[in-house]
């Protein structure tokens, strides 16, 4: 690394053992490795959760060898929460010290927005029930089930992940193509290429906009829990 430090300097013409080039040095070092940290923490939050998200499941799933839907429930509350909440703070919070909740869109909730935004749920899954009559447990399960998938993903690839990108792309456009990007090919990458690319990823556009007009993670997660209802079937 010090080689790669002295033949830019060389090249600039500051001297080394310079005492001032010394210090040019020292800070040059240590805006690239904080360029190079920002870089690591995006790839880190890009693949980090989505195998421990895999490994955690595994492990649950062997413990709590039971079909009953309340077990997998509790699967996929506990793996997904560790692996899309837990991890990838604990990550922005080694290069990323001072970061807030408010930071990632953990925002207030105003009195309007939270009307409007239950009377939508309401009437969404009001209408689902009615005219798909589903078995009133199974469609309480993929609720819940929904909620758990929606909120942590959200809170993944909106907040933190979003957040990262901002760290090294002022450009809006590129951080909206690289979040979907990371969301549909590599989350999903175990459903087919096709599907990704024809279902999630204009779905995939459409959240990460939503988010990115009002910086509120409330907002992306109705739309992402919408959406996935309307996608399992009902």
């Amino acid at each position: 690394m010090h080689i790669f430090y002295n033949i830019i300097c060389d090249t600039i013409g500051i001297k080394i053992f310079n005492k001032k080039g010394f210090i040019t040095m020292i800070k040059f070092e240590d805006k690239i490795m904080k360029f190079e940290d920002k870089i690591m923490s995006v790839v880190l939050l890009s693949t980090v959760p989505v195998i421990c998200n895999v490994i955690i499941g595994l492990i649950l799933l062997v413990l709590f060898n039971s079909s009953s839907p309340f077990s997998n429930l509790l699967v996929v509350y506990t793996s997904m929460g560790i692996s899309f909440c837990l991890i990838p703070m604990l990550i922005l919070k080694v290069v990323y010290k001072d970061i807030s909740k408010e930071d990632i869109g953990l925002k207030r909730i105003t009195l309007r927005e939270g009307i409007i935004q239950l009377t939508i749920v309401i009437i969404s899954l009001g209408s689902i029930f009615h005219f798909k009559q589903p078995d009133t447990l199974d469609f309480l399960v993929l609720i819940l089930q929904t909620i758990a998938v929606a909120y942590t993903e959200e809170f993944w690839a909106r907040g933190t992940l979003i957040y990262s990108l901002k760290k090294i792309c002022n450009n809006k456009i590129i951080i909206i193509i690289s979040n979907c990007l990371i969301f549909t090919f590599i989350t999903h990458m175990e459903r087919p290429f096709i599907e990704n690319l024809l279902y999630r990823l204009p779905g995939s556009f459409f959240i990460t906009i939503i988010f990115m007009r009002k910086q509120k993670l409330n907002h992306s997660f109705l739309a992402h829990f919408l959406l996935n209802i309307l996608a399992y079937g009902y």
